[in-house]
C-alpha cells in the first residue's frame, strides 16, 4: 500500500484529500461522516474510509467562543430543491432526535411562523 491509500477488502483505494474550513458543528460533523463515524445506514456510508480529512479553524480552542455553533439556538430546515440535501437533512434531524450526535434530550423542535400584512403578500 502506498502513502495516501487505504485498503477496502483486498483492494487499495486512493484517498481523496478533503480540507474543511471551520471546526464548528457542520465542519466537525462533516469530517465525522466522511471518516465513517456512522453506521452503514448513513447516506454517505458508501464513502467511508475513502477520504483523508483535515479540519482547520481560526480559534485555538474548541468550541470557538465566537462560532455560530457555540450558541444554543439553531434553525434547521429540511426542504431543499435538491432531493439529496433534503434526505441528508432529514437523516441528520433523525440522528439529533435520537441523541446520536448531541446526547439525548438536547434537540427540541419549535414551530416558527412568519406573519405578513396583506399588502406585503404577492
Amino acid at each position: 500500500m502506498q502513502a495516501g491509500e487505504t485498503q477496502i477488502g483486498n483492494t487499495n483505494v486512493r484517498l481523496q484529500r478533503v480540507l474543511i474550513v471551520g471546526a464548528g458543528c457542520f465542519g466537525l460533523s462533516t469530517a465525522y461522516y466522511l471518516l465513517g463515524g456512522n453506521d452503514s445506514q448513513s447516506t454517505v456510508a458508501s464513502h467511508t474510509r475513502r477520504y483523508s480529512v483535515t479540519v482547520v479553524d481560526s480559534s485555538p480552542v474548541l468550541p470557538a467562543p465566537d462560532a455560530a455553533s457555540s450558541d444554543i439556538n439553531k434553525v434547521v430546515r429540511s426542504t431543499y430543491a435538491d432531493g439529496f440535501y433534503t434526505r441528508l437533512a432529514k437523516e441528520a434531524i433523525a440522528l439529533w432526535k435520537e441523541g446520536v450526535m448531541c446526547g439525548k434530550g438536547n434537540y427540541h423542535e419549535y414551530v416558527l411562523r412568519f406573519l405578513m400584512k396583506p399588502h406585503f403578500r404577492r
